[in-house]
């Protein structure tokens, strides 16, 4: 059985939707750099935009950010 060629166009990045709940996503600028914030559970995840580079991951708090 033949395989579909795979797309390069997402192969280097993480796949965000696998990783974020429910909570609103935020994109903001500091400076030159993009940045991506995502809820996970109890904690949260920074991103950067020009890699989707892991920058900061948060201390869990007693409670799921909304």
């Amino acid at each position: 059985m033949a395989h579909a060629p795979s797309s390069a166009l997402f192969s280097p990045y993480r796949t965000i939707g696998l990783v974020c709940d429910g909570a609103q996503p935020c994109l903001y600028t500091l400076g030159k750099e993009s940045f991506f914030s995502a809820g996970i559970g109890k904690s949260f995840q920074v991103y950067r935009c020009d890699h989707l580079t892991l920058s900061l991951v948060s201390v869990a708090v007693s409670h799921d950010i909304t």
